[in-house]
């Protein structure tokens, strides 16, 4: 049998009702465990197998066109969603379900029959309630609302519901939901370069067998122990360029503060990404050489006794 899943909370605000990319919204955190038992629901049941069919066949969708090369902010279509008059009339409200990280507890248990019930979520629960407009087809979001510390320029997901609300204890999913991906400043930046240079620049591989057999040409000219003191001195270079140019990056990132931004370093971004792939490849080359050297070292103590 379906069941309705009912939330006992540590505040009564869950619900509240909000909007938002047109206003300022904070995600309302819940410090203590959220507990969940099931009720059954007479109304919930038979709305949901009544309008069976339009809800399963209703779905939000991610623009992810757009969201991969958009970090500021994020967008969702609905044009095809269907939601039955009897619904309409009978809901208190009908909103968009905004969660942060793992899918939505709340839909998947009211969709799914089960006889086990989930005890808790996460000790800290982030959501967003998001207003549904009748007739709009598409919304876009301030990315900063939908997830909890996006200043920190992190990757995360969300998941996207569309719930009809009877009463605090009988809600109605009315739509598969959507899930979108935050990406990160610098997972933005790779997707606008990759379709600004479809072809990729010759740059991005190296060949770390070919690099290796034009170290061994110096080897060639000097002997093993100098060989090695050069290897050596090289690198500790390396790593000190490549940490430069990590911290290069890291002003690169934090020099982008709106969308537009993004196109104006994509440019800087695939110069530094090459470079550090170019100084990566030196290194392990660098490194392998050396391990052989230790090694040759290694066979040379033991058969030269």
């Amino acid at each position: 049998m379906k069941k309705i899943i009912a939330f006992t909370l540590a505040s009564s605000a869950l619900l509240a009702s909000n909007t938002f990319a047109d206003a300022n919204v904070k995600i309302m955190p819940i410090s203590a465990p959220v507990t969940i038992q099931e009720v059954s629901t007479e109304l919930t049941e038979t709305l949901l197998q009544k309008y069976d069919v339009i809800i399963r066949n209703n779905t939000i969708t991610s623009d992810n066109e757009y969201n991969t090369t958009h970090y500021y902010t994020k967008k969702i279509t609905t044009s095809d969603i269907v939601i039955p008059d009897e619904i309409k009339q009978k809901a208190t409200k009908i909103y968009f379900l905004v969660e942060e990280g793992n899918p939505m507890y709340y839909a998947k248990a009211v969709s799914m029959e089960a006889d086990t019930a989930i005890d808790t979520v996460e000790k800290e629960y982030n959501y967003k309630i998001v207003k549904f407009t009748p007739g709009k087809t598409e919304y876009t979001f301030n990315t900063a609302d939908l997830v909890k510390d996006f200043s920190k320029n992190e990757y995360k997901n969300i998941t996207i519901s569309l719930i009809a609300e009877f009463s605090e204890t009988e809600k109605l999913p009315l739509a598969n939901p959507t899930y979108i991906n935050i990406e990160n400043k610098e997972s933005i930046l790779q997707t606008l370069k990759s379709k600004k240079d479809e072809d990729q620049s010759y740059f991005w591989y190296y060949d770390s067998a070919s690099l290796e057999a034009y170290l061994e040409k110096w080897a060639e000219k000097i002997s093993r122990d100098e060989y090695k003191k050069l290897l050596q001195k090289a690198e500790t270079k390396l790593k000190s360029l490549i940490g430069k140019n990590s911290q290069e990056k890291k002003k690169i990132l934090e020099s982008i503060t709106k969308e537009s931004d993004f196109e104006w370093k994509v440019d800087a971004y695939a110069l530094n990404a090459e470079t550090n792939s170019l100084l990566t490849n030196v290194a392990t080359a660098t490194k392998l050489q050396l391990q052989k050297l230790r090694s040759y070292d290694l066979i040379d103590s033991i058969f030269n006794k």
